[in-house]
């Protein structure tokens, strides 16, 4: 008698997780992540306020003295890269209100300290629709990637990319689907390397400072 094939799925957060889990971050501390953005009075602190699981989250904020296009403020978190080369990483964001929500860019760096290359998809807050860094370097839309953030109301991102074959997978985001198979990352030399860091930036498109909150991220294979 044949044998009913089944995959297992592991749930973490609201997110099912196919293969195996690399890192769950839910924010009781900060020591994985380093923080960084422009101006004097920018801050990524943990938060009580707002909290996907747990007690709190990552809260990044803009400087608000100055305040210019294109000021940011990252968080940052480094790691290795797994022997399947197929990476799905995935977090949970929300933006208090409406005068907050701004571009919103996630980038995954990758290669040697001395060749670093990058794949990244940015919500771009002035076209609400999201665009992906091209295999030259330019960030292009994603077609038919029209989307809204919502405030007060937590959104997941999941971006997976698949290194062996040096091309985007897909990027999910909510219920929303975007297959990006056909696009392929910044080429680089052979896969002797393992190093990976996450980036997620909360950026200004406008002369207003932007803050978003996250937690639950998720790094695992797929």
């Amino acid at each position: 008698m044949a044998r009913e094939y089944t995959r297992l799925y592991s749930i973490f957060g609201d997110s099912p997780v196919q293969g195996e889990v690399l890192f769950h971050d839910r924010f009781e501390h900060i020591l994985h992540w380093e923080i960084s953005g422009d101006g004097a009075d920018y801050f990524g602190e943990l938060s009580p306020n707002y909290a996907f699981l747990g007690n709190q989250s990552l809260h990044l904020k803009t400087r608000t003295v100055g305040t210019a296009p294109e000021d940011h403020c990252t968080t940052l978190h480094k790691s290795f890269l797994s022997p399947s080369r197929r990476v799905q990483a995935s977090f949970v964001f929300f933006y208090p209100d409406t005068a907050s929500i701004h571009d919103l860019e996630f980038a995954i760096n990758y290669g040697t300290i001395d060749d670093m290359h990058s794949c990244v998809v940015l919500y771009d807050d002035s076209a609400s629709s999201w665009l992906l860094e091209n295999s030259d370097g330019a960030m292009v839309a994603i077609p038919d990637s029209a989307f809204t953030i919502k405030a007060d109301c937590w959104h997941r991102l999941t971006l997976r990319i698949d290194f062996l074959t040096n091309f985007y997978h897909s990027l999910q985001v909510d219920e929303f689907f975007y297959d990006l198979s056909a696009q392929a990352l910044d080429p680089h030399p052979a896969l002797t390397w393992n190093q990976l860091s996450y980036w997620i930036r909360a950026l200004t498109d406008s002369a207003a400072p932007s803050q978003v909150f996250i937690d639950d991220f998720i790094l695992s294979t797929f």
